[in-house]
């Protein structure tokens, strides 16, 4: 069966998707059946900004801001895209490295990159909202916009598939691939199967439109390949259908990813990403082995159970993309990673010498100063740490398992062990007073020179999360939830400490200081895999 898979718009093509490229490696080494994957994101991005510079769209009312705003564009393909093809030409071969070039090239240079991050994002926010109503109504049968989705799903149906399956990220990318669902099946007799880590906040959802016809909610190796073969859908696990206008979801299971093959990204350019760097995506593990956040949706949910790679594995998986691909950049995108695995890969990494830089996330508990100038060695560049809140007793109230002063240390430890600092906060959690606010305010003030690039912003109430199916808990009233039956929060009113809006408020009062604690710039948390280009090259 011909199987395409497909990585649909719309988030910020810095590096190649690992959710398919696992899949397609997994189905070619178990079966004699190829799979053909499309990062349709990417060609997505280059298509808007195609159109965009050939003046077929403005985004301004006044000439002389568009004619900017194209020349922002222009200069930031010129700096975000891999550099090693142009600069062939400007050095002989006994001239100076490709880093050494790319240190003292515009990427570094704030003036020039903030304007161009700044403008990008601002076109492709425009793009997304100008399209998110669109989609939507197109999916419901109130609209028609067939032939804007015409350029997009012909590099699918080029490829005569039997069987597309999208690969959706983050929620959004859902009704960008619902309306490319629909479209496809409307030209194409090809089964369509979605599936995700969004997919699995409102997997039964998405089986609502009938141009759906599998959901796979969970790993998706198996249960792609046996739909590929032609297993009788009623034992393949992880699956969700209809059967007689009857939504059937089969039991569930994990898949031992020590009998993984590494990613296959060989259908991608990887020099075509919006990176100056190649940044390869793997995990160490799957799940979350915490798993108690209030906050999070999967704190009570079944599948994706926490499982470990093998250290020997990971560091052969490692050994195989560097020398295939030709990079040593990768980014660890575990949920969270624990200081006793952290432990064990750093020592292996440094055993083998395998000269990789790598960034990840992890919760600020647990790491000795030892353990982190380790890591360094290794190649650990920049950890994105979940500090959360200042205030033990919002801690407690998130059971984070975390306290403020471990926590403090970990990161002026880190900072002395040369790892760059990123930090995750948020203000507004329920009950939080203005005081334990202005505590976490306080916390980032005294850290400054510990911090190199900051992620804060307010606390969204995620539907399945233990507050929303326990709000008296954590003294809230949910409001109605949004008509966007993919919206996974909720507005809520508080009975105790700030509203939502004074949290607002607060944010917004310490704006200023807030980006004033990104060392480079505060666009490096939208271009993700920039955070290790910059910090390490730099």
């Amino acid at each position: 069966m011909k199987t395409c898979l497909v990585f649909p718009p719309q988030i910020i093509p810095t590096s190649p998707p690992l959710g398919i490229s696992l899949l397609k490696s997994y189905v070619e080494k178990n079966t004699e059946q190829k799979v053909k994957n499309i990062d349709l994101n990417l060609f997505f991005h280059n298509n808007v900004i195609q159109n965009f510079i050939d003046g077929k769209f403005p985004i301004y009312s006044e000439d002389k801001k568009n004619n900017k705003s194209i020349e922002l564009i222009k200069k930031s393909l010129e700096i975000f895209k891999k550099q090693e093809k142009s600069i062939v030409t400007k050095k002989s071969k006994s001239q100076k490295s490709l880093s050494d070039f790319i240190r003292k090239s515009d990427f570094f240079n704030p003036d020039v990159y903030n304007p161009c991050a700044n403008e990008f994002l601002y076109l492709f926010d425009k793009i997304f909202n100008a399209n998110r109503p669109l989609l939507e109504s197109f999916v419901n049968n109130q609209a028609e916009i067939g032939n804007a989705l015409a350029p997009f799903t012909k590099e699918i149906i080029k490829e005569s598939p039997e069987l597309i399956g999208f690969s959706i990220l983050t929620t959004e990318q859902i009704y960008y691939t619902l309306a490319l669902a629909k479209k496809l099946k409307q030209e194409t007799n090809a089964k369509i199967i979605i599936g995700g880590a969004s997919v699995r906040l409102f997997p039964e959802k998405f089986l609502k439109y009938d141009f759906i016809d599998y959901v796979i909610d969970g790993d998706g190796e198996i249960a792609l390949k046996e739909l590929i073969e032609g297993k009788d859908k009623s034992k393949i696990k992880n699956i969700i259908y209809r059967e007689k206008n009857e939504i059937i979801k089969n039991e569930q299971q994990n898949i031992d990813i020590n009998n993984t093959p590494p990613p296959d990204f060989s259908d991608f350019d990887l020099d075509n990403y919006f990176s100056p760097k190649r940044v390869l995506t793997t995990l160490t593990s799957r799940g979350c082995y915490w798993k108690k956040c209030t906050f999070c949706a999967d704190y009570n949910t079944i599948p994706m159970q926490y499982r470990q790679k093998e250290v020997n594995n990971l560091i052969k998986e490692l050994k195989f993309l560097k020398e295939k691909y030709k990079t040593n950049y990768f980014y660890f995108a575990d949920e969270m990673i624990s200081p006793m695995m952290f432990d064990k890969i750093s020592k292996a990494l440094i055993k083998e010498n395998l000269n990789i830089k790598y960034y990840t996330q992890a919760k600020p508990k647990g790491f000795s100063l030892e353990l982190l100038k380790q890591m360094k060695q290794s190649g650990c560049t920049t950890i994105m740490w979940g500090i959360e809140s200042a205030s033990q007793r919002i801690l407690d109230l998130i059971n984070k398992g975390t306290n403020v002063k471990e926590a403090e240390d970990i990161i002026k430890q880190s900072h002395t062990a040369k790892i760059k600092n990123a930090v995750y906060a948020f203000g507004g959690f329920p009950t939080e007073t203005e005081q334990e606010y202005n505590q976490t305010i306080e916390f980032l003030k005294r850290n400054k020179d510990y911090i190199d690039l900051q992620f804060t912003g307010l606390f969204r109430l995620t539907e399945d999360s233990e507050i929303e199916q326990n709000p008296e808990k954590f003294k809230i009233k949910l409001k109605t939830k949004s008509e966007d039956e993919f919206d996974p929060t909720y507005d809520y009113e508080v009975n105790e400490g700030i509203s939502q809006e004074k949290s607002m408020e607060l944010f917004n009062k310490n704006y200023s200081f807030l980006l004033s604690l990104n060392k480079f710039s505060p666009f490096l948390g939208k271009f993700r895999d920039h955070i290790l280009v910059y910090f390490n090259e730099k």
